[in-house]
């Protein structure tokens, strides 16, 4: 899994959740609206393993993205921050381990 690039990990019921309260304020314009913490994909991919229980039996490999060329070029960091929703008091977005964890904890019946 590639190790050198970096997001904002977003589970999307915590996004639709968290839209809801920004309309609900009434406060309009642009927003950013991502779970807290940033991650390599690598790093996501370890902790859906570890969350599964899978440490010993899945082995995640990090490795460069240069080992998969895409047609254009890709930035190495696509993290955001809630900013604008921190200065107004509305950032309630939990942080992405923490939203991994409840999603996979809901649906290890389903595996």
């Amino acid at each position: 899994m590639v190790d050198d690039k970096f997001g904002s990990p977003t589970f999307t019921a915590d996004f639709a959740t968290h839209m809801m309260a920004v309309v609900d304020s009434g406060r309009y314009g642009l927003y950013h609206l991502a779970n807290h913490g940033t991650a390599s994909r690598w790093e996501i991919a370890t902790e859906i393993v570890k969350g599964l229980g899978k440490i010993g039996e899945i082995d995640v490999v990090p490795i460069s993205s240069a080992e998969f060329p895409l047609p254009a070029p890709r930035p190495r960091s696509e993290m955001i921050q809630n900013l604008k929703l921190q200065q107004l008091g509305l950032d309630e977005m939990p942080h992405w381990k923490d939203a991994l964890r409840d999603y996979l904890d809901k649906n290890k019946d389903k595996e």
